[in-house]
């Protein structure tokens, strides 16, 4: 077999087997229940986020338990990227509309001087450009 045609096989047997990880608007009940359980602006117990870190850290925990007791389980994925895109324990920080992208960036001021617009969306996964 030809070594370019062995390497499309493997691919497409790669693929085949890779898992499907759906777009984020199919898991917005998983969102919204790892979301009960870690708000954006502050801990189970009212406390402000010390840290993007421990956030995230609450985000990863609670998808996998909603992962364990219900049917989006291939939700896990969706979550936990929204959560790392998203301003939740991150002081000051904005989703800013750049070209039509959004990045995360460290206050309006920021934003508007690399010529984007602020979104008021708490994670680059709600933004609609």
């Amino acid at each position: 077999m030809k070594p370019v045609m062995l390497a499309c096989v493997l691919v497409m047997l790669a693929v085949a087997g890779a898992p499907v990880v759906p777009a984020h608007g199919q898991c917005e009940a998983a969102r919204a229940a790892v979301a009960a359980r870690c708000p954006c602006s502050a801990n189970s117990e009212g406390v402000p986020w010390k840290s993007r870190g421990r956030y995230v850290g609450c985000v990863k925990q609670a998808s996998g338990a909603v992962a364990r007791t219900s049917a989006d389980a291939s939700c896990t994925a969706v979550v936990d990227r929204c959560a790392a895109r998203s301003v939740c324990g991150r002081a000051g920080a904005v989703t800013c509309i750049i070209d039509g992208k959004c990045d995360l960036e460290q206050g309006e001021d920021r934003c508007i001087k690399r010529g984007g617009r602020v979104s008021g969306a708490s994670s680059c996964c709600d933004v609609r450009s």
